[in-house]
């Protein structure tokens, strides 16, 4: 190879000067050069993708690497990608095929004893590994070959020039090594006609890897921004490998789209939404190159299943690959809380702000056995163990609710489902028999987290994904997280309001973009003041995945309709707190009407019925989840008890004429009227009595408000 390479980098005259060759050695030179830049890239992906892998070297036909200090070898087959067999220590010996990174993948997963990759077609798998957002046992899937071809340039500067060199660009795409892509040229200069800047980063082997900046979508809040994980002041950038298949729209050839804002010096900083942009992206080729392309499920909602189809036939309206990609994403990234981030395909039940998986079983199954590797960090909150815990807490309350609301409350598509390890089918069904299950099995995770969170606080959640008992207990903990559909994050001590009694203070967004623009017309034209909400612990589990809803007269609701129909509001605290009683089953129930009666607690003390003081860390947010042991400071941690919780939501309410206000009890049968901000938790402390038309605390909930929606 070292010999072919120097030919083909020697000038013309030298190559003609040279031994008479037949026409073939030529184009057998090119084609092993092409396999040294393959191997070359593959071992820069290795030495990115796999930290525990070291000393790889490919020397000829032997490839050698390390793993944990162990030593395997490998005899690279004539034809590469091709079979071989790997050993190793202890008689170790396994046979595989593909690339170098497909080979120390195969070795990985064989040592670690889990599922093979899931392949990228049919199926909607994408490329890359991403860092779960908790401890739950998923298959650390590899990353198959291509996806880190990005992180080849090597260090680059923090800050991007998004503009791209008009007297480089023709160099580097007329190269030797990618041949004449004019057709590039041109289609770089058509993007940026439409106000998008490109730059041609590097060519090999015939492909340029192309990095365009988007503009964030208008219309979109800060807060909508940052439930997905975007930063709206910055731009958004596609890296995408392109060559003449992608022009030609060869349905063999494979889009190869990497998504990020910041670059960092090993790369770029992981977007929460990057899986989802990935599959977006691999679905519109799909279509754009003519390829068998399966029709939407059939009971897709119509009204989403037509929005993806105009955006589809939209962008292909325009010619090349760059164009119709890069309209269809800008048409696309506004609705990402409408499709299942793995299947890209319409959600069946309504969507709020957090994109979510579908209830579609091969989605479930992939999200629960591959987490974020197959479907990214869609959560813009996936560190936050305290919002996890308050979470499981509302699950918990939910489970000892009657057996009637019990089913409303999981019932259809809000149902767990729950995959035992090596299983395919969910091992809970919507049947009698599932419920009990359910019911028993929110009670264990009740148990398990009562005899951890003493010692763990919060960092409780490490433990069940590391528990030996039952496998269930960590799916149903990460299904409790998965599920939830509206953004939650804690107030930094900055932003809290003192007069609201409590430190458990939240920031609570459910309205998806398309509600939220419909009330800031309300907004405009009306005005807005601002209401409580009071609902028992064990229905928030609800209402954090299917919004606030006018439930009059439906299945849903819990308090009767005396003013009418419509989403019960109160201008006093009381009144909401009358509202949020714990209505309980075995083994929790309580005397009929009695509500609990938490105490207070000095702030810093232990409590000793959980191990939790009401002192919050320093930035008021919470710990992540992937910090493995707790801080020393317990009194640092910020749990609940599920048998004391008393929630009041916050609701910026627009003063539309079908509201209706009867003394301090408003009535708003306009669900687009009405919007989740905060949650205020009281668990440790007594409600105390507020009135948000109280012009000081009215002045400071508008002033937070406007600071973290910025619309």
């Amino acid at each position: 190879l070292k010999q072919i390479s120097a030919q083909v980098r020697a000038p013309p005259t030298a190559v003609a000067a040279a031994a008479p060759a037949a026409a073939g050695d030529v184009s057998t030179a090119v084609m092993l050069r092409s396999t040294a830049d393959k191997i070359k890239a593959d071992i820069h992906q290795v030495a990115r993708s796999f930290p525990q892998v070291s000393n790889l070297n490919v020397d000829g036909e032997c490839l050698s690497f390390c793993v944990r200090g162990e030593e395997f070898t490998a005899v690279l087959p004539e034809t590469y990608g091709g079979g071989c067999d790997v050993f190793g220590p202890d008689e170790f010996e396994l046979s595989c095929a593909g690339s170098v990174v497909d080979i120390v993948s195969s070795v990985l997963q064989h040592l670690e004893h889990v599922p093979e990759t899931p392949p990228s077609d049919p199926e909607p798998f994408v490329n890359g590994i991403g860092d779960e957002p908790s401890l739950r046992k998923a298959a650390p899937v590899a990353p198959p070959m291509g996806l880190c071809r990005f992180d080849m340039a090597g260090p680059v500067e923090e800050a991007m020039d998004v503009h791209s060199d008009a007297d480089s660009v023709p160099d580097i795409l007329h190269s030797p090594r990618t041949g004449n892509m004019s057709q590039l040229t041109e289609e770089l200069s058509d993007v940026e006609a439409y106000g998008m800047h490109c730059t041609v980063d590097e060519s090999m082997s015939g492909e340029a890897r192309v990095t365009l900046s988007m503009p964030f979508p208008e219309g979109l809040t800060r807060s909508t921004a940052e439930a997905w994980g975007f930063d709206r002041d910055k731009p958004l950038f596609m890296s995408v490998w392109v060559g003449q298949g992608l022009f030609r729209r060869d349905p063999a050839e494979r889009v190869e789209a990497t998504f990020f804002q910041e670059r960092a010096k090993d790369g770029y900083k992981k977007l929460h939404a990057g899986m989802q942009l990935t599959n977006i992206a691999k679905t519109f080729w799909r279509h754009l190159c003519g390829a068998t392309v399966p029709p939407p499920p059939s009971d897709a909602p119509e009204r989403l299943v037509a929005k993806k189809r105009a955006s589809i036939e939209e962008a292909k309206r325009f010619g090349g690959f760059l164009l119709p990609l890069t309209r269809y994403m800008m048409r696309r990234i506004p609705c990402l809380h409408e499709y299942c981030v793995i299947c890209d395909e319409p959600l069946v039940f309504p969507p709020l702000l957090r994109p979510t998986v579908c209830s579609r079983t091969l989605c479930s199954y992939s999200l629960r056995a591959y987490g974020a590797a197959i479907a990214g960090e869609f959560s813009g909150q996936n560190a936050s163990s305290e919002i996890w815990d308050l979470l499981v807490a509302m699950a918990i309350c939910a489970g000892n609710m009657p057996d009637q609301r019990l089913r409303v409350l999981f019932g259809g598509h809000h149902f767990p489902s729950l995959f035992l390890p090596g299983k395919s089918l969910p091992e809970l069904v919507p049947d009698q028999n599932g419920f009990v299950m359910l019911r028993q099995l929110l009670q264990d995770l009740s148990d398990f987290r009562d005899k951890h969170v003493e010692k763990l606080g919060v960092f409780w959640i490490n433990e069940v994904f590391r528990s030996e008992g039952n496998p269930l207990l960590g799916a149903m903990a990460g299904w409790i997280w998965d599920s939830n559909r509206s953004y939650m994050l804690s107030l930094s001590e900055a932003d809290r309001i003192p007069a609201l009694g409590t430190q458990f203070q939240y920031l609570l967004l459910s309205a998806p973009p398309e509600m939220e623009a419909a009330f800031q017309e309300n907004k405009r034209r009306y005005g807005t003041e601002f209401c409580f909400h009071g609902s028992g612990p064990g229905n928030w589990h609800c209402i954090l995945r299917q919004g606030l809803k006018n439930a009059s007269g439906t299945i849903l609701m819990t308090s009767g309709q005396a003013h009418g129909p419509g989403i019960y509001l109160a201008t006093d605290s009381d009144t909401s707190a009358a509202y949020s009683r714990v209505e309980l089953c075995p083994p929790m129930r309580r005397p009929q009407g009695q509500r609990p009666q938490p105490q207070k607690q000095p702030q810093g003390k232990k409590n000793k019925n959980k191990g939790q003081g009401v002192g919050a860390n320093a930035a008021g947010g919470a710990s992540p989840v992937g910090e493995r042991e707790p801080p020393r400071n317990a009194a640092d941690f910020r749990v609940h008890d599920p048998a004391k919780l008393v929630m009041l939501a916050i609701c910026e309410v627009a003063l539309v004429p079908t509201l209706r206000k009867n003394g301090t009890i408003w009535v708003c049968p306009d669900e687009t009227a009405v919007v989740t901000r905060y949650l205020l938790v009281y668990s440790d402390t007594v409600v105390p009595t507020l009135n948000t038309q109280n012009p000081a605390l009215g002045q400071q909930l508008h002033e937070l408000t406007h600071r973290r929606m910025q619309v």
